[in-house]
């Protein structure tokens, strides 16, 4: 949500195969029950105006113990783009993977992979979902 009854998509993992849902809440009072409806959503492409693409620069492997690295993309209609982890000990902020402690009993070499996303506007000039551009390295051991 970012207020005033406006929101924004951010996808995550499980993304394209995950159902989306919402659940609408008004709080009662001494009359009326609380409510809560939930509600499904179709996230659906945009599919009209000017096609773009993502350049999603390499990532090269980090040795265990890396805090962060800074993760660079472009739209090639000059959107923001943004980014999530699809696989891996790692969460997004912003611009910025940071890393997450390895899973115990985790063996190293692990693999990381990190999409990178532009949804596309549907007003004018409209401009289409990009397809997902998607960068895989490793987390190795430190010597």
């Amino acid at each position: 949500p970012l207020g005033d009854g406006r929101w924004q998509i951010c996808l995550d993992r499980s993304y394209p195969g995950a159902a989306t849902y919402l659940a609408v809440r008004a709080p009662g009072d001494a009359d009326i029950r609380t409510v809560v409806q939930p509600c499904h959503i179709n996230l659906k492409k945009n599919d009209t105006g000017r096609k773009q693409t993502i350049t999603f620069a390499p990532i090269a492997d980090v040795p265990l113990g890396t805090q962060s690295i800074r993760l660079v993309a472009r739209s090639s209609a000059d959107l923001p783009v943004r980014f999530f982890v699809r696989a891996g000990p790692a969460v997004i902020h912003g611009d910025e993977l940071e890393f997450t402690p390895v899973p115990p009993r985790s063996q190293l070499p692990l693999t990381v992979t990190v999409d990178a996303w532009q949804w596309g506007r549907s007003t004018a000039p409209a401009v289409q979902t990009a397809p997902l551009a998607e960068r895989q390295f490793k987390i190795l051991p430190t010597k």
